[in-house]
């Protein structure tokens, strides 16, 4: 697909998420009984199908109702699921019940674990780690070059703290937006571009200075609350 039908697919099954009355099975509308503000997971369920990547990434599982979502969505894809901390209800809720989940038990930077996700390889990512904009950028560093390109990286909390409202103004991607209705704190995406590089500093106490270049192009630099 190109650019434009991955948008009207994006759009489509935020759609179908929030008219959203009951999933394809009792394990799924448990979980999202469980917090029934976050449509959000059903979005996911439903890109995962209309996608269908051979690899999807998480960043971010605390009990792992996305990671689920994300497994039954595409279940001949396999989800790569990356958290330093292991929580209690994560087993019961995905890993005894999709055997395409692959827990990662690490941080998302973590160079090992990058090591073994091949360039250029990820279908789908979402990103539901710390939700501030440095940690988010320093992601998407080392994330970017694993992405296919131009497949979706989905972004939640985009309005938890305050520096992450600069984050689709800041990421120089072409294809990018607000995802509305599907989390009460913000809900967005973006279109990876594999070749796009990312560095940035802390040049002031509440400040960044982002730079990024295309391939060997020429580097630019923009200055950010952050």
């Amino acid at each position: 697909m190109d650019s434009e039908q991955i948008i009207k697919t994006i759009e489509s099954c935020r759609q179908q998420a929030i008219v959203c009355r009951a999933l394809d099975g009792a394990h799924l509308d448990g979980l999202f009984r469980q917090n029934e503000d976050n449509v959000y997971y059903r979005f996911l369920y439903y890109l995962a199908g209309a996608l269908k990547p051979d690899l999807m990434a998480e960043l971010g599982v605390c009990e792992g109702r996305c990671t689920a979502h994300l497994a039954a969505g595409w279940p001949e894809g396999r989800v790569l699921a990356v958290d330093p901390e292991y929580h209690g209800m994560l087993d019961r809720n995905a890993l005894t019940v999709y055997e395409n989940v692959d827990f990662r038990q690490c941080r998302s930077d973590d160079e090992v674990m990058l090591g073994t996700v091949k360039d250029r390889s990820v279908g789908l990512l979402f990103v539901d780690s710390v939700h501030n904009l440095p940690h988010v950028l320093t992601e998407m560093r080392y994330w970017l070059p694993k992405m296919q390109p131009g497949a979706p990286v989905i972004f939640d909390d985009l309005d938890y703290f305050w520096s992450m409202a600069n984050l689709l103004d800041v990421l120089p991607l072409q294809h990018k937006g607000r995802l509305e209705g599907l989390h009460v704190h913000g809900f967005g995406y973006a279109l990876a571009e594999p070749d796009v590089h990312l560095e940035f500093e802390r040049t002031g106490g509440e400040e960044l200075t982002v730079t990024w270049w295309r391939g060997d192009g020429e580097r630019q630099s923009q200055r950010v609350p952050g």
